[in-house]
């Protein structure tokens, strides 16, 4: 076999101007620089957006200090990325707008409608990773006395717990500059800092154990998590989203707490348990993962830090519905503690390892999120002369099936649930989350019934929804009393004899190159064959050079075999 292949760069970093520095990207940075190249529906599933509503009378120019100086002390919100998503490219300044849009004039519906559509373009609008700025800054006035900051970001230079320190920053700049005094800010600790820390992480020990932990964890392989949709999965997969909210009050969730310290669990893991027990109430499977995300900042002792440090953890449990929910609480306050522990490997280096069969209409691994957060009441979000209200703006893109974030307040547990449009309808959400809240309240009135008995006590309309079809192949459909009605179509693939042509032996030799691995046949698997996003990327580069063809890399992820490829191919070059 010849050399393995390099991806060619044509890439001047000084074409941006002068920068302060460049370093090499997080594990989980690339994972999502890798996700975007999907497209712009996929770009745009990172899309962060925020929103303060101002009462009261608004100093501009304190504003626009406070949001100056935040970009000026950290570094992400400088950044941009090289081509290839390798390296950090850190601007010692930079220059960006903060445009006001008076509705002033309209009515109150109007005003309405043109703030709603404001919001919307802000998170449909893709963020370009390369040029940047990685954030947008809107304000808009509705009468002299109330004004809507609209702040987006990308995720990969921003998260939850970076915008604890921006609303913190925000509210000690605004007021010193009000006051006419100088801010009194804590050390800021730059991300190329904590990008090295990374970097370091992966040759220590503890990385290594870490690595062993989840293959372990994660042997024998799971089976996906098939929550019952609305209509079955695209052929491709999709990013299309909205978003559910769901209040459960505390009547509920106090009660539901006390169980939880009586078996020693944080609120955050009895929640969980709370939610896989739902999970396996809907779908019967025992064996299934949930996305658990960690900030980076916590485990680096790096606090006061604004960037992309979310760690992704694909915790495993295994649901035994003869036990109570105490008893399985208990089991999965160790194991997912455990899981915590371990959080050194990040989502993206462990696919690598692992040999999953790939699916082009699903993400790997992890369907389904769930992050549990607690709200206090806004300290952070003192502005002089003004009362603050805060939200998150909803997203019409999301990278799971299923996220749910849970935030817990003084007062309740905000449940926001985004979901795929394309394989939920809105009503069946609003049916889950309500079922999700008939469990809790039967697991804090009859704490001694069991998992399954919970599971039995499901709605006759979930019932329903949940209703399993025997033959896979096949997909029916199915009315309000869980009747099956009709077969909508077959699903069964023929056998189909496969050639080897030319162009399939050019792809073969490229694929045993870049992989060094063979035989390879044209049915075989890239991923399966050991390949991963990075040298996905270097295949895009050598079909490039060899067929003189540009392909995406949304077409090579859903074209993995040489057989589908090869199709793709031909079919470019008769266009």
């Amino acid at each position: 076999m010849s050399q393995p292949l390099f991806i060619p760069v044509d890439f001047d970093p000084f074409a941006k101007g002068e920068l302060q520095s460049t370093v090499p990207t997080t594990e989980s940075q690339q994972e999502i620089w890798l996700s975007v190249q999907m497209g712009d529906d996929a770009n745009c599933a990172f899309n962060l957006s925020m929103v303060l509503n101002l009462s009261g009378s608004l100093n501009l120019e304190a504003l626009h200090f406070a949001l100056e100086t935040i970009v000026e002390r950290h570094e992400s919100l400088r950044s941009t990325f090289s081509p290839d998503g390798r390296q950090l490219c850190i601007a010692p300044s930079i220059k960006f707008d903060i445009p006001l849009i008076s509705l002033e004039e309209l009515s109150i519906d109007e005003q309405k409608q043109a703030w709603q559509n404001i919001q919307t373009d802000a998170v449909k609008q893709p963020f370009d990773l390369i040029w940047g700025p990685l954030f947008r800054v809107k304000l808009v006035r509705l009468i002299p006395q109330e004004h809507r900051l609209l702040f987006t970001a990308h995720h990969i230079i921003f998260d939850g717990w970076s915008l604890g320190i921006f609303y913190s920053e925000l509210s000690t700049l605004y007021n010193a500059k009000k006051r006419g005094k100088i801010p009194k800010l804590p050390h800021v600790i730059p991300f190329s800092e904590y990008a090295l820390w990374s970097q370091q992480q992966m040759r220590t020990e503890a990385y290594l154990l870490a690595e062993n932990y989840w293959l372990n964890r994660l042997n024998p392989p799971v089976p996906p998590l098939n929550l019952p949709t609305d209509r079955p999965y695209p052929q491709e997969r999709s990013f299309k989203a909205d978003r559910e909210d769901w209040e459960i009050s505390a009547t509920t969730i106090v009660p539901l707490k006390k169980i939880g310290m009586s078996q020693g669990a944080t609120f955050m893991i009895t929640l969980t348990a709370a939610f896989e027990v739902f999970l396996y109430s809907l779908t019967q499977q025992s064996d299934f993962v949930l996305g658990i995300a960690i900030a980076g900042q916590s485990v680096s002792d790096k606090f006061q830090l604004i960037g992309h440090c979310v760690n992704l953890l694909p915790s495993r449990t295994k649901v035994n519905p003869q036990i109570n929910f105490a008893d399985y609480l208990r089991w999965r306050s160790d194991t997912l503690m455990s899981d915590i522990e371990h959080h050194q490997l990040t989502f993206g280096s462990l696919l690598k390892k692992l040999k999953l069969t790939r699916q082009p209409n699903r993400i790997p691994l992890i369907s389904i999120r769930f992050n549990v957060d607690r709200v206090t009441k806004p300290q952070k979000l003192h502005l002089d002369g003004l009362t603050v209200e805060s939200s998150i703006g909803t997203r019409y893109y999301e990278n799971f099936e299923l996220f749910i974030d849970a935030l817990e307040t003084e007062e309740q547990l905000l449940l926001r649930c985004y979901y795929n449009t394309d394989l939920f309808e809105a009503q069946t959400i609003s049916s889950y989350l309500q079922e999700f809240e008939r469990l809790l309240n039967k697991i804090v009135d009859s704490p001694q019934l069991t998992i399954a008995q919970y599971a039995e006590q499901l709605s006759l309309e979930m019932q329903a929804r949940c209703l399993r079809i025997p033959d896979e192949s096949s997909v029916a459909k199915v009315n309000k009393n869980g009747k099956m009605t009709s077969w909508l179509q077959q699903r069964r693939r023929p056998k189909t004899v496969l050639t080897v042509g030319t162009l399939e032996a050019q792809l073969i030799d490229i694929w045993e190159n870049l992989l060094q691995t063979g035989p390879i046949s044209v049915e075989d698997d890239f991923f399966d064959l050991g390949g991963n996003s990075l040298l996905m990327m270097v295949l895009a580069a050598e079909i490039e050079k060899q067929f003189a063809i540009k392909l995406p890399l949304r077409s090579l992820f859903y074209a993995s075999s040489i057989e589908n490829l090869a199709k793709i191919i031909r079919q470019k070059k008769s266009d």
